[in-house]
């Protein structure tokens, strides 16, 4: 059960930085500057998508590597607190951000 919240929230985080992004193209803005500055910013996906299925293999009984250590259920409990918790800061700091709001680092109008 408690693997279903965390996929929930991670399909919910990418739901909501990919609509914030469309929301301020739509603005004009160019919200997406993944890997414009830097390329080895395309180091970062493979691992992130590793962590995806380490994810959606856990809560799924897909075939996952390495062994369970331990299992508690307050623990697993504990865990939906701080991935609902997580969420609300994350959409919090979306509606502060404002019109500020990047995926990468933008050079061209840092403030805007």
């Amino acid at each position: 059960m408690q693997g279903y919240f965390a996929v929930g929230t991670i399909l919910l985080l990418i739901t909501l930085v990919i609509s914030r992004a469309i929301l301020m193209r739509k603005l004009g803005i160019k919200a997406m500057r993944f890997g414009e500055m830097d390329k080895t910013d395309f180091l970062i996906p493979p691992f992130a998508l590793l962590f995806f299925y380490l994810i959606f293999a856990s809560a799924l009984n897909w075939p996952k590597f390495g062994a369970e250590l331990f299992y508690n259920d307050m623990a697993a409990w504990i865990g939906v607190a701080l991935c609902i918790l997580g969420l609300a800061f994350f959409f919090l700091s979306l509606t502060s951000f404002g019109k500020s709001f990047r995926v990468g680092i933008d050079e061209d109008q840092p403030g805007a």
